[in-house]
């Protein structure tokens, strides 16, 4: 057979498979694109975060919006029930309860407006970033560790989770923007633990 007969299906074939490589690629933008849709330059109409505790939260359509005015230091694990929106602001959320910072049983976006603040931590003697939280306690240790083991990290922060920092049994985390540092855990998921066989984790952006 004549060669240039072979090669033109050949090239039709390689022209079809690039379409449906284009239309997968034009696919995830789109989903990038949506879940990356509460970029926002203020926070009028959000609410504030002033306290941990159960979050009812929204819907897809009409997500509830928090965001952090200052450092928080939790007295109780944050709970996600609904979807929900949280912007660090460049601030630290930090856990104090002795679990997780954030229990999550919904879609929780995650981002961060703000990276030009900055948050000291210092290394404890097993490699955990120790961020401030507070006490007299931890300006001891910070100054003790000496500058070999002190820094700073950029942008917002949680924090302080034992038992990971956000434990996500069946619901969907979205995280755009923001640090998840200097959390400990005795099973796999310091940072994040996704059990479940319906949870996910999605990060475009962040740490």
């Amino acid at each position: 057979m004549n060669a240039k007969k072979l090669l033109i299906p050949l090239f039709i074939t390689v022209l079809a498979l690039c379409a449906v490589v284009a239309g997968l690629s034009l696919s995830g933008a789109d989903r990038a694109s949506a879940e990356t849709s509460f970029e926002h330059t203020d926070h009028s109409g959000w609410t504030q975060l002033t306290a941990g505790g159960e979050i009812s939260g929204g819907t897809e359509e009409a997500p509830s919006k928090y965001y952090l005015d200052s450092d928080l230091y939790l007295n109780e694990v944050l709970k996600i029930r609904g979807y929900t929106v949280l912007c660090l602001n460049g601030h630290k959320l930090h856990g104090k309860t002795g679990s997780y910072v954030i229990e999550l049983t919904s879609t929780l976006v995650l981002c961060d407006c703000r990276t030009d603040s900055e948050h000291d931590y210092y290394v404890n003697d097993s490699g955990l970033y120790v961020f401030d939280d507070g006490t007299e306690d931890w300006d001891t240790a910070y100054s003790a560790a000496g500058e070999e083991k002190q820094g700073t990290i950029a942008g917002g922060v949680i924090c302080g989770g034992v038992d990971s920092a956000i434990s996500n049994s069946y619901g969907s985390l979205i995280m755009t923007g923001g640090n998840i540092c200097g959390n400990t855990s005795g099973s796999p998921g310091g940072g994040v633990y996704v059990y479940g066989s319906s949870a996910s984790f999605k990060m475009s952006g962040g740490r």
